[in-house]
């Protein structure tokens, strides 16, 4: 039987730990909780992703270690945007356009062959057990109104989902990879800056330094984006926040509901509130 004795342990995250394999590729080991169907969708949406002019890791195919499910891809070495800049202050607004750019690239591919992200949405927002009534309801309303779209749209991009390679930086974790409105996919990171919780398995180091450069490069990345997307509303981004931090709370995540319910709630009563004032 095949382990990861005597490999090096890369990194470890919610899902999988990261081991070096060989020279050139790693093993992304998901952890024994995790259902098959998340690992088979990642597996999935990297073969697609391999396919287009997306800077990512190569994915190479799928292996079980100890009764745990994996996956190969290409080996890339760096520090990821968030190393980078906690490392050098300096660059942090700087490192806000490349991300914005990285960004706009991923949306200017299609999203063909990859799960419709209104149907994820809405399938999430129904299971999110933290949620009351009345603000499933109204998460689900705002769903209905907003459109489909068909780009390609990572899902999950943020800063440490980056990798500065020599060669350039490369885009991880396509597990959730949908097609959809790339306004989705902005509302998507703006969630995850504005109301995500800093994942505790970072160093204290990189969490302090998180939680006070999030905010200016949040904005600098925001602004360079709706200057490179000339379709790009900032309302519809701010509209599709409500449907997409309804979905967050499905994954359960420490610390989220704290920020995403008040978020929401606010959302309902200025919605409730504008709904009065247009039937003056």
């Amino acid at each position: 039987m095949l382990t990861v004795a005597n490999r090096q342990l890369i990194a470890c995250g919610r899902t999988a730990e990261v081991y070096a394999w060989d020279n050139s590729t790693v093993l992304k080991l998901f952890f024994d909780w995790l259902p098959s169907e998340f690992i088979e969708r990642e597996a999935y949406a990297a073969s697609i992703i391999a396919t287009h002019p997306v800077p990512s890791a190569k994915f190479i195919g799928t292996l079980s270690v100890s009764n745990r499910r994996g996956l190969i891809f290409e080996r890339v070495d760096g520090p990821s945007m968030v190393a980078l800049m906690s490392s050098k202050p300096w660059l942090l607004s700087r490192q806000a356009l490349p991300f914005a750019n990285l960004h706009f690239l991923v949306h200017s591919q299609p999203g063909d062959g990859l799960p419709q992200l209104k149907t994820v949405i809405r399938e999430a927002i129904n299971k999110a057990q933290s949620l009351t009534p009345e603000l499933r309801a109204f998460a689900l309303q705002v769903l209905d109104s907003l459109p489909d779209g068909h780009s390609l749209c990572h899902c999950d991009f943020h800063p440490e989902q980056i990798v500065m390679t020599a060669t350039g930086p490369r885009i991880l974790d396509w597990m959730s990879a949908c097609q959809g409105d790339p306004m989705a996919d902005v509302a998507r990171t703006s969630v995850l800056f504005v109301l995500g919780h800093i994942p505790s398995q970072l160093s204290f180091f990189t969490r302090t330094f998180i939680y006070i450069a999030r905010g200016p490069f949040y904005r600098r990345y925001l602004k360079e984006y709706l200057r490179l997307n000339r379709k790009a509303d900032l309302e519809t981004v701010k509209r599709w926040m409500i449907p997409l931090s309804a979905a967050r709370l499905y994954e359960n995540i420490p610390g989220d509901a704290g920020t995403i319910l008040p978020f929401l709630q606010r959302a309902l009563a200025q919605d409730q509130m504008e709904k009065k004032r247009n039937l003056v």
